[in-house]
């Protein structure tokens, strides 16, 4: 279920660089034949799918709190459906820069 506290501001990590400071590519697996491409897309595809699917049933559960409590409890169930949402509709955006990053890698960028 979703652990957010009323009125706590979504949390959110920073990364702070130093002038010195490089990021450094990580490698990542070498993919030879069309099978290796496909089969990671296919991979890639099943990870996002489980994470959504996942997502959805916590919208059920929050689906099911709302219809079953009133007053603030339920404007709590309320905002807590909103966080979800919101990471849900970030989900597709990051789907798509996930196999962006996949394909510069399997061309070998």
């Amino acid at each position: 279920a979703c652990q957010v506290e009323q009125g706590s501001p979504p949390q959110v990590a920073t990364v702070k660089l130093t002038p010195t400071s490089r990021l450094r590519p990580t490698p990542g697996p070498v993919y030879r034949t069309k099978e290796d491409r496909d089969q990671a897309y296919r991979k890639l595809d099943a990870q996002w799918d489980a994470k959504r699917n996942a997502m959805k049933q916590e919208r059920k559960y929050i689906d099911y709190w709302i219809d079953h409590s009133s007053g603030e409890v339920k404007e709590q169930w309320k905002y807590k459906k909103q966080v979800l949402e919101d990471r849900m509709n970030r989900l597709d955006q990051e789907k798509d820069a996930a196999k962006k990053q996949l394909g510069r890698q399997l061309s070998g960028e």
